[in-house]
């Protein structure tokens, strides 16, 4: 799931740089999607992942400027998804 909606000058530079604008990252099993809503709602953008494992697969970490997880998650936690 993809939710877009960054408005200002933000997106603008990264826009006129031909970079991604940053993303809000939700890796959580249950309530992804209504965060999503919330961050499109806030006008961010945000990538819901079902899972770290998705989220570490996904290649987005270095365009994710905030990252919200379930630190309780089946596999990899939400605290082992943020380490280096």
């Amino acid at each position: 799931m993809i939710i877009t909606g960054l408005s200002g000058e933000d997106s603008i530079g990264n826009m006129a740089t031909g970079e991604k604008p940053k993303l809000v990252a939700i890796v959580d099993e249950l309530i992804r999607d209504a965060l999503g809503g919330l961050m499109k709602a806030a006008g961010l953008s945000a990538l819901a992942f079902a899972s770290a494992e998705e989220f570490l697969n996904s290649g987005e970490q270095q365009h994710t400027a905030c990252l919200i997880a379930d630190i309780r998650m089946p596999g990899i936690s939400g605290l082992d998804s943020n380490q280096d």
